[in-house]
């Protein structure tokens, strides 16, 4: 039984991790996808890791942000 391809554009996965603040299963469940499918994207493509990492780095700053606020 051969792997199933989902035709979803590096685009689109951007914009859903985005969205999603770098949290890849809210990502995936947002793209009617499972989170497996979203990492073998992030392994092929250099535009979603830095994405990823993009996201992820943005929440930890909003979130001192907030800390620093208190």
């Amino acid at each position: 039984m051969g792997r199933r391809r989902y035709n979803i554009s590096e685009r689109v996965i951007e914009k859903a991790i985005i969205a999603c603040r770098g949290n890849l299963s809210a990502a995936a469940d947002s793209l009617g996808v499972v989170r497996q499918t979203l990492w073998a994207r992030l392994k092929e493509s250099e535009v979603l890791r830095q994405a990823i990492s993009h996201a992820r780095e943005s929440m930890i700053d909003t979130d001192e942000t907030k800390l620093n606020d208190a």
